[in-house]
């Protein structure tokens, strides 16, 4: 009978840590703001984020322009040079972009891509910046940049 209450000691510590291990997931919960924005020659690049996280997935981003700045040059043309989506197709498909690139990612992905930064704030993102590739935002490679760049920022502080 020892060995009868033994065996079902162990077992229940063995289904608590089981359980615990099950449900040790990272809960960052909540809505985080943060922008990323800087001067050059052209005027002011920037954009605002809002981000909806659930557990630790990003299920929503939401993108402004801050005051004064913008995201996308509104004068950018298609092919301006080879590839560039230009103002208006990058406008059209941000949307898009957020949603198979961002949401759905972990808080972690995001945090851990790595967006070069020129002199002046300017981003570079591309396969050459650690392998992270997969986050740009084709033919606007700037504009992911920044949009990475404030969704880092809005959650830098999630431990």
């Amino acid at each position: 009978m020892k060995k009868l209450g033994k065996f079902l000691v162990v077992g229940a510590v063995a289904a608590v840590a089981c359980a615990a291990l099950v449900g040790c997931g990272k809960d960052y919960t909540g809505s985080y703001n943060g922008e990323y924005k800087y001067s050059s020659t052209l005027g002011g690049y920037g954009v605002t984020v809002a981000v909806e996280v659930k557990g630790e997935k990003i299920t929503k981003v939401t993108c402004t322009d801050p005051e004064g700045y913008h995201n996308i040059t509104a004068s950018w043309k298609e092919n301006q040079h080879e590839g560039d989506l230009g103002h208006d197709k990058a406008a059209a498909g941000l949307e898009a972009y957020i949603t198979s690139h961002i949401v759905g990612k972990t808080v972690d992905e995001i945090k851990a891509i790595n967006v070069a930064v020129e002199e002046g704030g300017a981003p570079t993102v591309g396969a050459e910046a650690s392998g992270q590739g997969d986050f740009i935002y084709t033919g606007a490679t700037q504009t992911s940049g920044r949009i990475i760049l404030a969704i880092q920022n809005a959650l830098k502080d999630v431990k």
